[in-house]
């Protein structure tokens, strides 16, 4: 049949009507200042993020600061410290639980040569206590890891600075810091540092950085570093295939380098969480320890159970927090965390370092305050001044800013890389300590590195279904399903793998030894009209706009290790703003995409690959005294053998005997009952020499029972 030309298409024509009322209203109403709203029949809400602080963690816990004139995230942080001691003293130091000071006072305490604080730093440090540093320099970073490191030396050489250090109940963690500040003051020639970050033209790596045992926290420079933020346009076809906007609409108008004291007082609160913990978690390092106990025994042949594992590794935490953007700056600044558990382990039967790695990436995306949300506004869409472009505008003849209405921001990927490698040299300005990370694109892995083993994990949406990976992290790392009871298996994959879970895509690879992994958003919102012409929206996945944890864990193995190895890790995160475009009479959803990319290098703890042979002795010495020992005190005291073994560092290192000697004397202390009812009274000295050191002094230590 032929088709009739001239009939009447009834909702073309109602369309058509409509578009041209809606003209003649846009045409006969000038915009004021030459701004116009590209709108049709929607309703649209003016948004800006927040600008004021809003305090919404603070802390109680008593803290000294020292005096300065703090700005920006410093002023922030201060301003939660809620019981702020006058002065630092021996008093007041007794049940400090946080000191607080800027990067350009180190060079003052220094130069002045304040002694008595630098031993209150050093003894609040060895405590597990939490020493902050505002603004730190690679430079003050260095100088302050050498004081105390000189001090804690001077004060082991004098009579009176051994007594003060015998009094403090040291943690693990501390003596293991203090070694690695041993190294790096070792070679004054270098810039070495425990942590890289991009630094400012000043060389400030940090907003703050904080030191509790071997944890660690950072809040990455939130301006006037080498930061990449690119921004690009890209629509969805009927398909699902995404693809880049030749022309984009949207110009970006952020400017990284103006952060309001609202995103500082975000990142503050995430620190002052932090703060909040109080003290060293030495259950934490128990945790750290026994999964990669359980990751080495289900992935090497080897019986560990014959180490004792406390001998063996050495385990920190380091955790950083970074600050990505939004297209145009229409949300604040997003906090996204990440932290590294790390326990490194040197196993003597294939010479060999085993780094159990165990990542944690938290985006706090509720702080975006996504919008306009719920079922009742998805009529509504936003519109901000920096959201926008000039365009040539027929009806007026020039050029005018249109603002475009938005649904967002919303986080939309995450992805990034780990790589184990040796130095720092490719991306350090030896000459005056700035740092660009940008060039570690080329960085190298160590000789020999291997993944072991390689697992994500996702805690939100539905993990039920998985191909090949086994998720979840109780009591180990992840294992690959089909690993099955052949504990002899050794892992290395040069593929990627693809896998699925709510709203979530993630993609998986461990080329060339360094792991690497992308989570993608999918379900994206959508744009649309109805019959009459009224436009609307649909809402980005839970996940995208609430908080979202991810988690990677794997084994990195190092044969024939020497000195110490580094970790750079580089983290993407993108955000995503949504509007939409009108082509006959249908909304197509555009995509304008803000990706932040971070970059962070540190020191991995080094196992202590050492083993070193100890003699003790004690006087005045019986055989009562002996057998006595040997019953009271038995995980210090051998009533038949007064040799020892002990895995340190080093040869020369006296960080495990140290610490051996530390808990022997608190158990004495603890148990000096004992003594007295035994009759065991006066001074008993008790010595320890390393067999094969015919350098440095046998160390010894009185305890007294009066």
């Amino acid at each position: 049949m032929r088709k009739n030309v001239f009939k009447v298409n009834s909702t073309l024509f109602y369309r058509v009507l409509v578009m041209l009322f809606v003209v003649a209203t846009l045409t006969a109403c000038k915009k004021d200042e030459n701004v116009k709203e590209k709108e049709l029949l929607f309703e649209t809400e003016e948004y800006s993020a927040p600008t004021e602080d809003a305090l919404n963690v603070v802390s109680n816990l008593p803290a000294y600061v020292f005096a300065y004139d703090y700005k920006d995230f410093g002023a922030a942080l201060v301003n939660r410290m809620q019981n702020r001691v006058a002065e630092i003293n021996e008093e007041t130091a007794e049940n400090l639980v946080s000191v607080v000071l800027h990067s350009s006072q180190i060079e003052r305490l220094v130069n002045n040569g304040q002694i008595e604080e630098w031993q209150l730093i050093l003894a609040q440090l060895l405590l597990g206590r939490n020493i902050i540093i505002v603004e730190p320099t690679i430079k003050d970073f260095k100088n302050f890891c050498n004081t105390i490191t000189s001090i804690y030396i001077l004060m082991s050489e004098i009579e009176e600075g051994q007594e003060l250090l015998d009094e403090i109940d040291v943690i693990p963690g501390a003596r293991q810091t203090l070694e690695a500040f041993y190294d790096m003051s070792m070679n004054p020639e270098k810039i070495e540092s425990m942590f890289i970050l991009d630094t400012d033209s000043n060389g400030v790596f940090a907003e703050a950085i904080a030191m509790r045992g071997s944890n660690f926290h950072i809040v990455d420079r939130m301006t006037g570093v080498a930061v990449e933020e690119t921004t690009h346009e890209q629509v969805i076809d009927e398909e699902g295939n995404t693809e880049p906007i030749e022309d984009p609409e949207i110009e970006s108008n952020a400017n990284a380098d103006v952060i309001t004291p609202y995103s500082y007082g975000l990142f503050a609160d995430m620190f002052t969480k932090w703060i909040n913990e109080q003290k060293y978690n030495v259950d934490l390092e128990e945790q750290i320890r026994n999964r990669a106990l359980n990751s080495l025994t289900t992935t090497r042949a080897t019986d560990t159970n014959k180490y004792n594992l406390e001998d063996i590794c050495s385990v920190q935490k380091v955790q950083y927090t970074i600050s990505a953007s939004t297209p145009s700056d229409i949300g604040p600044k997003l906090p996204v965390t990440v932290s590294f558990e790390i326990c490194s382990i040197y196993m003597e039967d294939d010479n060999s370092d085993y780094y159990c790695v165990y990542k944690n990436i938290l985006s706090y995306n509720q702080v975006l305050d996504c919008g306009p949300s719920g079922e009742q506004n998805k009529r509504k869409w936003r519109k901000n001044q920096n959201f926008g472009k000039m365009r040539w505008d027929f009806w007026n003849g020039g050029s005018e800013y249109y603002v475009f209405p938005y649904y967002g921001p919303f986080m939309r990927n995450i992805e990034g890389r780990s790589i184990c490698h040796t130095h720092t040299d490719d991306f350090i300005d030896s000459t005056n300590a700035v740092v660009d990370l940008r060039s570690a694109n080329s960085i190298k892995g160590a000789d020999g590195v291997t993944v072991e083993n390689y697992s994500p994990k996702n805690s939100i949406g539905s993990v039920d279904k998985t191909d090949g990976f086994s998720i979840g992290f109780d009591g180990g790392l992840c294992l690959p399903k089909d690993i099955g009871v052949d504990l002899g298996i050794s892992l290395s994959w040069d593929t990627s793998t693809t896998q699925s879970i709510d709203d979530l895509e993630i993609i998986v690879s461990t080329t060339n030894g360094s792991p690497k992994w992308k989570y993608i958003g999918q379900n994206l919102p959508d744009a649309f009209y109805n019959l009459i012409l009224e436009s609307s929206h649909s809402e980005a996945p839970s996940i995208m706009r609430r908080e979202c944890e991810v988690d990677q864990s794997w084994i990195w193995k190092v044969p024939n290790p020497s000195g110490s190895y580094r970790l750079y890790d580089e983290t993407n995160v993108v955000t995503t703003a949504m509007y939409y475009e009108n082509e006959n009479f249908e909304a197509h959803s555009r995509f304008v995409d803000m990706t932040t990319t971070k970059r962070v290098s540190f020191l991995m703890m080094p196992p202590p690959r050492s083993q070193q042979v100890w003699m003790m002795n004690v006087a005045p010495y019986s055989d009562e005294l002996n057998s006595m020992l040997a019953t009271t005190h038995n995980r210090f005291w051998n009533k038949d053998n007064h040799e020892f073994k002990l895995n340190d560092s080093s040869d020369d290192s006296r960080i495990s005997i140290e610490q051996f000697i530390n808990d022997f004397q608190r158990d004495l202390n603890n148990k000096i009952k004992t003594w007295k009812s035994r009759n065991f009274k006066g001074t008993f000295t008790f010595s320890y020499y390393n067999v094969n050191d015919d350098v440095n002094e046998p160390i010894s230590f009185d305890f007294v029972v009066e």
